[in-house]
């Protein structure tokens, strides 16, 4: 009986390991991600810490690596630090660690992705429109760039729209 108990307990275990492994297939998970996905799957919470021990150790799952790399891949993809910071934190990363993405990110690389978005709205709209300069800030940051990102993006923006 005691065998038989041990037995259902490391298959369950092996399962949730094995179940894990192939969420992880598509694309990265995030620790928070992994022990929702599992315990949904019906597998008990000893069984779903174990699994993601396990992934862990074999460095399959990395919520730091995760950050970074998704901060910077959203970064390339002209997103800024709010919406970069709202989509790892809808993951379930942790704060800490979010912050440490968003603080790995290129100051330089976040300046160019703003001004890329700028230059996109600026040749929308009309540069002798008086609310040119709001559209542009607007547009910029409704991509996740702070308020001050924008205006600098756009200032730089429009000032290359009017060739100077």
């Amino acid at each position: 009986m005691e065998w038989e108990k041990s037995k259902r307990k490391s298959r369950t275990q092996t399962s949730a390991l094995s179940c894990g492994m192939e969420y992880l297939v598509r694309r990265a998970r995030s620790s928070n991600e992994m022990r929702l996905y599992l315990l949904e799957k019906g597998f008990a919470e000893s069984a779903v810490a174990d699994a993601i021990d396990s992934l862990t150790k074999q460095g399959l799952l990395d919520d730091q690596k995760l950050a970074r790399d998704f901060a910077d891949f959203r970064l390339r993809n002209c997103k800024g630090e709010i919406a970069i910071r709202r989509d790892l934190a809808e993951r379930g990363v942790e704060d800490d660690i979010i912050d440490g993405a968003i603080d790995s990110l290129d100051k330089e690389d976040v300046r160019q992705a703003a001004f890329k978005l700028a230059m996109k709205a600026a040749g929308r709209y009309d540069s002798e429109d008086p609310s040119f300069f709001q559209k542009v800030v607007r547009y910029v940051a409704s991509h996740g760039f702070t308020f001050e990102q924008a205006q600098e993006a756009a200032q730089s923006a429009k000032r290359k729209h009017a060739g100077l």
